[in-house]
């Protein structure tokens, strides 16, 4: 399989860098939420890859995150971050540090996932630790 078939974006994807272009180029279908809780009470598909775009720290919620990843716990799952959450991995727990990937590394962290959909990788587990996710990322 070269490409996923389903994936999500949630959020605004203006401003992050090629991540809107990265998912059309990586996935068959793509379906877009402008929040989490959209997502989750509209949707009625299993997707494969979930981007979510944050565009400031407080923009989702514990309990979206939280349920969100307790509803598709098997799905690859990214939150790409805006300039103004780039010091999310210190100030907030709101994410796993290991699904945040800067705007400007998302298209390379989306092709990464793919690698892993199609068994060419292994996958970067949710709770890993940072050195674990710098080397996933740049290794």
């Amino acid at each position: 399989m070269s490409k996923f078939p389903l994936a999500w974006v949630i959020g605004n994807v203006r401003g992050m860098t090629g991540t809107g272009e990265a998912v059309m180029q990586s996935a068959q279908h793509v379906s877009t939420f402008s929040g989490i809780d959209d997502a989750l009470n509209v949707a009625d598909d299993q997707p494969d890859l979930i981007v979510v775009c944050q565009q400031h720290p407080d923009e989702y919620t514990q309990a979206e995150v939280n349920q969100l990843l307790e509803q598709f716990p098997l799905t690859r799952t990214v939150c790409v971050v805006g300039r103004w959450c780039l010091s999310m991995r210190r100030t907030r727990d709101v994410w796993p540090p290991a699904l945040l990937i800067e705007a400007e590394q998302a298209k390379s962290r989306i092709q990464r996932e793919l690698d892993v959909f199609r068994g060419n990788r292994t996958p970067l587990p949710r709770t890993a630790a940072l050195e674990e996710v710098y080397a996933f990322d740049f290794a």
